[in-house]
């Protein structure tokens, strides 16, 4: 069950024109989600380390519960890498920059990719599982081609000289994605 918290803000606002101090209020409701409990001896979809999902073993709740949290885990972890690259002191190097986030990336696409086979060959309830759980993975999937951090670190592993002809594909590959995405 996801938990939801009432919030309010409260902001002092300065009126340039009038010389004058004003409280601006707000107040909502923030609903944080519920972290699946599943793990990957409980969930077979959360497996990496086999060579072949486990298909006989996967049922369509275990795809929701473990996307989701495989999504969430995603989000947050790729939110601090990426707040690391904030840091624009420190020289940024391929493995600094690439290897977390390729690292964070296999077990989201692992999961998500046996999520769409299974959409795919038993059009049932894993079809309707794939869709609720779909735009969630791709927005945290999608999330980092947004952040101006990550261009700029990219853009300074770009410019080394020493990168392999794979290293070199990987960067423009992701400085590309970055342009397009703003």
């Amino acid at each position: 069950m996801a938990a939801l918290v009432k919030f309010r803000f409260d902001k002092v606002i300065n009126i340039a024109s009038k010389q004058q101090s004003r409280w601006a209020s707000s107040q909502g409701y923030l609903l944080i989600p519920e972290v699946p409990p599943d793990t990957p001896e409980s969930n077979a979809i959360m497996r990496t380390s086999t060579e072949y999902p486990q298909f006989s073993k996967i049922k369509p709740g275990h795809v929701v519960r473990g996307c989701a949290k495989l999504a969430l885990n995603f989000d947050m972890e790729m939110s601090q890498h990426l707040k690391s690259l904030e840091d624009f002191t420190n020289v940024k190097t391929y493995n600094d920059v690439f290897l977390p986030m390729e690292k964070l990336s296999v077990p989201l696409n692992h999961a998500w990719r046996t999520a769409k086979h299974l959409s795919y060959t038993n059009r049932g309830n894993y079809h309707k599982a794939f869709q609720r759980i779909h735009p969630q993975v791709e927005r945290a999937r999608n999330e980092r081609w947004t952040s101006t951090a990550l261009y700029h670190a990219v853009k300074e592993v770009n410019i080394e000289g020493d990168l392999t002809e794979f290293q070199r594909r990987l960067t423009d590959m992701y400085l590309l994605e970055l342009r397009l995405n703003g």
